[in-house]
């Protein structure tokens, strides 16, 4: 029977991770180069792209009246207007007394970065942001 014995340079298990293979002289970490496979910079550019897109369909979501879930929805102390969420995401606004739930068509009206103005009676209402 005989036993070999390998020195760690010359030994990798087939299992292990490549990234913790030897490498020969050359060597060096793949996947560390700031240059994508097209040749051109990657990383924050397509990341900054990526959020102004984001931003954008926010936007316009807001626009048509879909809920973007960025703030808690909101209430009037003063006379209970409130607003909810359909189950295709549209924002509708109703009194707390209302049994039917219907959308009275009101919105609260943004103020300044987290503070809303009641479209009923004109109460401040602060907005917790997400």
């Amino acid at each position: 029977m005989r036993f070999f014995r390998f020195s760690a340079s010359q030994y990798h298990a087939p299992y292990a991770p490549k990234a913790t293979r030897r490498k020969g002289k050359k060597g060096g970490r793949r996947g560390m180069s700031r240059t994508n496979k097209s040749g051109k910079q990657g990383g924050m550019d397509g990341l900054t792209a990526l959020i102004r897109q984001l931003e954008q369909v926010k936007a316009q979501a807001r626009r048509i009246g879909i809920f973007t879930d960025d703030r808690e929805l909101l209430e009037c102390p003063n006379c209970g207007l409130l607003e909810d969420v359909m189950a295709d995401g549209l924002l509708v606004t109703y009194s707390r007394r209302s049994r039917s739930r219907k959308d009275c068509g009101l919105r609260f009206s943004q103020v300044d970065e987290n503070c809303f103005q009641c479209p009923s009676c004109g109460t401040k209402v602060k907005a917790v942001i997400l």
